[in-house]
């Protein structure tokens, strides 16, 4: 009984003293531009943007049917056949596992549909395809991690923040482009959590 009275004395102290600090605007305020400056919580996920002058080797998952389109040489192995092509590729309802590192692009999984400039053709099929691309973009990719190294912008709601060296996205998953529409590397969608180390920021 003695511990319990101890044990709420101590809580009663402490909530007392909160409610102190919290009333005193400059000592609120201080904690209100820590939080700020070092971290942000954001239920159910980060909505952002990156645009960046680099990006990284990545290793990626389709599980919401994925949609990808590349330019350049590609090599695809089909239930039906052999495909190979210099022209721009469309692969739709893409679910598998894929990798890109440098300007290669690794696709391993099962497709519903697959185009060309000149002809689409709705399949049902597993791909084995390879290409080094020139640009290449994809909608609904899941990572479990990214990192990049270069500089560019970060967006998260109506806030852009500049950043140069590194960056840490967590569980990003969304829309990805390379070298494509004027930029090196893009991507917009939402992600678990996102650091700037050299900023002490983190977001998420």
């Amino acid at each position: 009984m003695f511990e319990l009275k101890v044990v709420a004395t101590v809580v009663i102290t402490l909530l007392l003293l909160v409610a102190v600090l919290g009333s005193n605007e400059t000592v609120s305020n201080f904690f209100g531009s820590v939080s700020e400056r070092f971290s942000f919580t954001s239920p159910g996920g980060v909505s952002f943007s990156l645009d960046a002058d680099n990006y990284s080797d990545m290793t990626f998952t389709g599980k919401k049917m994925v949609n990808v389109t590349v330019d350049g040489d590609t090599y695809a192995s089909l239930n039906t056949g052999n495909l190979q092509t210099n022209k721009t590729l469309s692969v739709y309802g893409f679910r598998g596992t894929g990798s890109v590192h440098g300007t290669v692009l690794v696709l391993d999984g099962r497709i519903s549909k697959v185009g060309l400039p000149e002809i689409t053709v709705g399949v049902q099929e597993t791909i084995k395809a390879s290409s080094n691309f020139t640009g290449f973009s994809a909608v609904n990719l899941e990572l479990t991690d990214l990192v990049v190294h270069g500089t560019g912008l970060l967006t998260v709601g109506n806030t852009t923040t500049q950043f140069s060296g590194e960056i840490q996205i967590t569980a990003p998953t969304g829309n990805f482009e390379i070298n494509r529409n004027g930029r090196v590397f893009y991507v917009a969608g939402r992600a678990s959590k996102i650091t700037i180390p050299g900023s002490g920021i983190v977001i998420g």
